[in-house]
């Protein structure tokens, strides 16, 4: 066994023998000590556990709010979508039509629907894109039978997709009423300024809610 003489001499030991330099560690350090790497690990996981878990109760709850916020807007543009559009396009006899109900103002609407989709005119996702629509308007103009149909999304704080979504069903209905005249809105309470200007020119009328009230 090597001979220790000096602080040097015990430097070398540690550092070429493994056992030797465990042995004096623990002879060292106390088990609490020695413990503290992994009770610290476990520390941090819990840790990391809690604020994710804190993330996703805010996440939820933003998430919350935002629907609570669209509901509230539906529900307002549901009530009040004919005077909008009767306002917005100085039209009259303005009436929404449901997709896929019998009603007296839907079932003109959805005979002509259903035979589109029967005679290929449309597909299934096109079909389910109108069905998806939050409010479908059909109106009326002096001078002419033609009927006017609008297709309304309503968004608290608009997106492109919104503006997709609205002009993808106002071509479909283009297709299936090609003698009407159609129009796509946006029903909301924010907009970005480069949203906005992408909608103009998009062809997408703007209507701004003043309150959810």
């Amino acid at each position: 066994m090597a001979t220790i003489n000096t602080a040097d001499d015990l430097l070398t030991l540690l550092n070429e023998n493994r056992e030797f330099r465990e042995a004096v560690r623990k002879a060292i350090l106390t088990e609490e000590l020695l413990s503290l790497p992994a009770v610290f690990a476990d520390f941090a996981s819990e840790m990391r556990a809690d604020i994710k878990q804190l993330h996703d109760g805010q996440r939820q709850h933003t998430n919350d709010i935002g629907e609570l916020k669209g509901t509230g807007l539906e529900t307002k543009l549901y009530n009040r979508g004919p005077s909008l559009i009767a306002t917005l396009l100085k039209v009259r006899r303005s009436e929404r039509v449901r997709v896929a109900e019998q009603d007296a103002n839907s079932e003109e609407f959805n005979d002509e629907i259903y035979k589109a989709w029967d005679n290929g005119i449309i597909n299934d996702d096109e079909y389910a894109r109108i069905l998806d629509t939050d409010t479908i308007i059909r109106s009326g103009r002096p001078g002419t039978r033609n009927p006017i149909y609008t297709a309304v999304e309503s968004s608290y704080g608009v997106t492109r997709a919104d503006i997709r979504k609205v002009k993808a069903t106002a071509t479909i209905l283009g297709r299936v009423f090609p003698n009407a005249e159609i129009h796509a809105a946006l029903y909301y309470m924010n907009i970005a300024p480069f949203i906005e200007e992408e909608a103009v020119r998009r062809g997408v009328h703007l209507m701004k809610a003043n309150s959810l009230t």
